[in-house]
């Protein structure tokens, strides 16, 4: 189940989701899936993120978590070249 919202949506915290989204799309589990809510949120607010080493799009979702996407439009040029990327290996 997604988690609760701490604060009102805004871009920047659904980037932020859309980053754990594809990271459970690519693995099959959510981030941090054995640990309670609190510590989840405690994890994410001390910037310490799930590894997304060797992972398809690793480097995109930890980008998301780490608000370096910063609009909807650079995420999607993103994601293009990503998908570009996956076509042509």
């Amino acid at each position: 189940l997604p988690r609760p919202l701490t604060e009102p949506p805004i871009v920047r915290t659904d980037i932020f989701a859309i980053g754990s989204t594809i990271y459970e799309i690519v693995t099959s589990r959510q981030p941090y899936e054995d640990l309670l809510d609190d510590e989840v949120e405690a994890r994410y607010s001390q910037q310490i993120f799930p590894s997304v080493q060797g992972l398809p799009c690793g480097q995109m979702i930890m980008d998301c978590w780490r608000c370096e996407i910063q609009t909807a439009e650079e995420f999607m040029m993103r994601l293009k070249a990503e998908l570009e990327s996956a076509q042509s290996n």
